[in-house]
């Protein structure tokens, strides 16, 4: 799963961001101001409540607590809700500033300029601080347009007789999603023989959170 940053303070909180016609120097003129101004962040999970919630509760509770000033406001939305509601928000400039998404989903978003380019606020060793292949799920065209949280391994699981039944080697599984289809396939094109290609991971029941 990735942590997504929504672009440009999608959730229309302008405060906190200097003037534009502040020189940009720290402690003087409207940037100074600004910067004294409260700011609400809005963070958006996937069907995380009630069971993270202490765990949600005492992060925000930290962060604010070394970020004077800054309220963090948690909501949380069933699998089937959060996609909507995030596109109705993104298309009225009201998206949250953080959301918890599935890599497909952040692709979408990403091509559609509505996440922010984190590359240019990571520095080299947070990048690194991340397995390159995890963190490689994230990045779309160059951009890196999301950060990991936490991921899953994907088991696959047969009915060897089937797969004999077919013709095919279950000693020689499939190696990508194309050749398990190609396998559910040959084995429904067998006489009473149903073929369904399915994927499952033991750590990312949709009743918790959404998967790649």
């Amino acid at each position: 799963m990735s942590m997504l940053l929504a672009a440009c303070g999608g959730n229309g909180n302008t405060k906190g961001t200097p003037d534009a016609g502040s020189t940009g120097a720290p402690g003087t003129g409207a940037e100074a101001t600004a910067a004294a101004e409260p700011v609400k962040l809005e963070f958006w999970t996937i069907a995380l409540q009630p069971t993270f919630n202490d765990y949600f509760n005492n992060l925000i509770t930290q962060y604010e607590g070394s970020h004077p000033g800054v309220t963090v406001e948690w909501k949380d939305y069933p699998y089937d809700a959060i996609s909507q509601r995030l596109l109705t928000s993104t298309a009225s400039g009201k998206s949250p500033d953080v959301v918890n998404l599935n890599t497909e989903f952040a692709s979408q978003l990403g091509s559609k300029g509505a996440l922010l380019n984190l590359n240019e606020y990571l520095t080299d060793e947070q990048a690194k601080s991340y397995f390159e292949g995890i963190y490689n799920s994230t990045v779309f065209d160059g951009k890196a347009y999301a950060l990991p949280w936490y991921t899953g391994t994907e088991v696959l699981f047969m009915n060897k007789k089937l797969v004999e039944k077919a013709g095919l080697d279950p000693a020689n599984p499939p190696q990508t999603r194309e050749e398990l289809v190609e396998w559910a396939r040959q084995v429904h094109e067998k006489p009473e023989q149903p073929g369904m290609p399915s994927s499952w991971s033991p750590s990312c029941s949709r009743s918790t959170e959404s998967r790649s």
